[in-house]
């Protein structure tokens, strides 16, 4: 399992629904990037990323925060098959949130 540090602002967060036998929700943390020397915005990324059931009241802790957000969590890689080709996935689950100065 790799482990995984995002810091930015929270962009979205979807509705709860049904995983499995989980209940889930989705969040787009937003993290931008500026040149050291002259503070000039040089890009942003956009992460998705899985918040499972056990996790929503930290999620809840910081969703209202204006400021920056930390979350920590892993990668999650998946196989699947349709029509006899194998598929991978990868996607980012979060085990906690806080919020950051």
């Amino acid at each position: 399992m790799s482990k995984v540090t995002l810091r930015g602002t929270i962009e979205s967060v979807s509705e709860e629904r049904q995983a499995g036998t989980s209940k889930v929700k989705e969040v787009v943390i937003h993290r931008t990037f500026h040149d050291p020397d002259t503070g000039e915005k040089k890009g942003e990324d956009f992460f998705p990323v899985q918040v499972f059931e056990k996790c929503f009241d930290s999620l809840e802790s910081v969703i209202t925060s204006t400021g920056k957000i930390e979350m920590q969590g892993f990668v999650n890689g998946r196989k699947t098959e349709k029509d006899g080709k194998p598929s991978y996935f990868c996607n980012i689950v979060a085990k906690s949130f806080s919020r950051i100065n």
